[in-house]
């Protein structure tokens, strides 16, 4: 990846996982914050993977099983994907 990418992504990471959840859930980009949990979006183990997999594939990361378990929330999420680009 590189610097520019990585740079520019890194600023967006709330952007580009709350594209994911809205895309992947079919919501409006202003149902989801980075307050939002897994079971306030009603989501299912699907919907889970569709998101982390849109993740994966837009960061250039593998999120390991045992980590992703552990994500309840937005920003969780977006407080791990900063951990794993810086």
């Amino acid at each position: 990846m590189s610097f520019k990418r990585n740079k520019d992504l890194f600023m967006n990471v709330e952007k580009v996982v709350i594209n994911a959840v809205t895309e992947s859930l079919g919501m409006a980009i202003g149902d989801v914050t980075t307050a939002s949990t897994r079971e306030s979006l009603d989501m299912d183990s699907l919907d889970d993977i569709e998101c982390l997999m849109f993740i994966e594939e837009e960061f250039e990361i593998e999120i390991p099983d045992e980590a992703a378990e552990k994500l309840n929330s937005i920003q969780e999420t977006i407080d791990y994907i900063k951990t794993v680009v810086e």
